[in-house]
């Protein structure tokens, strides 16, 4: 029993990130209005046409949440700043993070059918939502509500 036991969390350890599908999307962290400030700011799909959108990776977790995946040498000094108040170089391994999302922000229908989460669940609150650093990869752990 115990050897089926270990074989079945083998299993989904092992297989659980190949399960879990992984999407590019266009995104802004530079605040609300784009213009400063921290949180999400504009989002879309990776056709967008806007020139200050970048490339993340955003794995679905559950119907209404998702972790963004960053990795911290695509960001600029400036993001940086916006991400920890200070450049990643001067994060410590054991210091708690978080991400500051400064105003409610309500995803577009489109955006949340192409990272097939629940488009009932379409707001992200203000708020505080953990983040972790993996190998050098930012880890926000985001979890959308209804209005």
């Amino acid at each position: 029993m115990k050897i089926i036991v270990l074989i079945i969390a083998a299993f989904t350890l092992y297989c659980a990130p190949v399960i879990a599908q992984t999407k590019s999307i266009g995104l802004d962290i530079r605040g609300r209005d784009c213009g400063g400030g921290s949180g999400l700011c504009s989002i879309g799909s990776t056709g967008s046409k806007q020139s200050n959108m970048k490339n993340f990776n955003i794995t679905k977790l559950s119907s209404k949440s998702m972790v963004i995946e960053i990795e911290a040498s695509k960001l600029t000094l400036e993001e940086q700043n916006i991400f920890f108040g200070k450049s990643y170089a001067q994060v410590l391994t054991d210091e708690q993070l978080l991400f500051f999302q400064e105003q409610d922000f309500v995803f577009d229908i489109n955006t949340l059918l192409y990272l097939e989460l629940d488009p009932a669940y379409r707001v992200l609150k203000r708020g505080t939502y953990p983040i972790e650093i993996v190998n050098d990869t930012i880890l926000v752990s985001l979890t959308l509500t209804t209005q």
